[in-house]
């Protein structure tokens, strides 16, 4: 029997090569004889370069930037032959800025830029910038000053605009922007559906957890709104209904208007990277998991994900989670067969937090154990 492991990282605690480790050593601890593929896998955030370094030959890049404030800063790129994964949190996310430096109204997204600017120059010809975690809510108009852009206000002069200043962007100049001629060269990684504005725009649903006040929500609303009027002109799709626009502070709405870049799913696009089809006709069994199984986690996370995949190859699927919000109908809709927290199975949740690896490693083997129904 062949056993796939691909777990997502368990977010805080450990990376998803560590969650695969452990729960390698649990399936072999149960099962000796049992034969293990290990994939710890990313749906393109947290765990993305351990998943890109696992399956591409290439080199971390460092450049200097600046972080969604303006301060410097030393930011990676993975780069990969002509290519280059970029993840806007490690330049311009919440990670890098402490909770009383929060706020979308006067955030940029200018240093991921630079980096961008920089990559191409380094002879990339084509971009994957995965936008999740950002800090910002600025239409992606940092990126685009960044490269070498003018945003314009109604009197001619130029600036990098924010939040709270979207609303004054009255034209655009690109001529000192140099891009690569091929069409495509640009991917935005995200995996939300929300639109730029709106009752499910990136205002309302996104900047509450960059910081914002409900008045200053109201307030990215209006010039966001006012920022696409101005657009609209450039692009031949309705802006303000564009599906997964919202992400990173309408940042995926800004670079298809700006660089006619493609918005792809995060899971999709590193399922297609792995080679998990080939691994799913090899296995007979899938053992997954992330920190918290939630309704978040039907929205193209990992574990749930991956278990539909494995059910069209009839595999069925192990869940191991720090804890699980879902009911059994929609665990067992996915092709889930068999799941356990850490929450629920471990002595205490201290000793889950202070131990992770123990913990999953535990939980897994008691997974396993009542699977395979082994007597111990």
């Amino acid at each position: 029997m062949n056993l796939l492991i691909a777990p997502d990282s368990f977010k805080g605690s450990l990376s998803a090569k560590e969650v695969a480790r452990a729960m390698e050593r649990a399936a072999q601890s149960v099962l000796p004889s049992l034969k293990t593929y290990c994939i710890p896998f990313s749906d393109g955030g947290e765990g993305a370069l351990d998943f890109l370094e696992s399956h591409f030959t290439g080199d971390l890049q460092w450049v200097d930037t600046q972080n969604a404030l303006g301060h410097p800063l030393r930011a990676p790129y993975y780069k990969m032959g002509s290519k280059a994964w970029i993840e806007l949190s490690q330049i311009a996310g919440l990670s890098q800025l402490s909770l009383e430096e929060r706020n979308p109204l006067l955030t940029s997204t200018y240093g991921v830029g630079i980096l961008i600017k920089e990559a191409l120059n380094n002879g990339c010809d084509e971009i994957y910038l995965s936008i999740g975690g950002s800090a910002t809510h600025d239409m992606g108009f940092g990126i685009f000053c960044g490269m070498g852009g003018l945003a314009l206000d109604a009197t001619g002069n130029s600036f990098i605009p924010t939040g709270k200043t979207l609303g004054t962007v009255a034209s655009i100049d690109r001529d000192k922007i140099s891009i690569p001629m091929k069409s495509g060269w640009l991917h935005v990684i995200c995996d939300v559906s929300n639109p730029p504005v709106g009752p499910q725009g990136a205002a309302t649903i996104f900047a509450p957890q960059k910081g914002a006040t409900p008045e200053q929500c109201a307030i990215l609303e209006e010039n966001s709104q006012q920022l696409i009027r101005i657009l609209q002109p450039l692009s031949n799709q309705p802006l303000a209904s564009l599906e997964g626009g919202g992400a990173a502070g309408g940042t995926a709405a800004g670079m298809v208007t700006l660089f006619n870049a493609s918005l792809q799913s995060g899971f999709e696009t590193f399922y297609r990277w792995s080679g998990l089809e080939d691994l799913f006709q090899k296995s007979s069994l899938l053992l997954t998991g992330e920190g918290c199984l939630d309704h978040q986690s039907l929205l193209g996370k990992v574990p749930l994900s991956l278990a539909k995949k494995a059910h069209l190859y009839r595999v069925p699927t192990l869940v191991v989670c720090g804890q699980i919000q879902l009911d059994i109908k929609t665990l067992e809709a996915c092709g889930i067969v068999g799941w356990k927290s850490l929450l629920e199975e471990c002595e205490s949740l201290e000793y889950a937090q202070k131990k992770p690896f123990e913990a999953i490693e535990k939980v897994t083997q008691k997974l396993l154990i009542s699977h395979f129904k082994i007597k111990k």
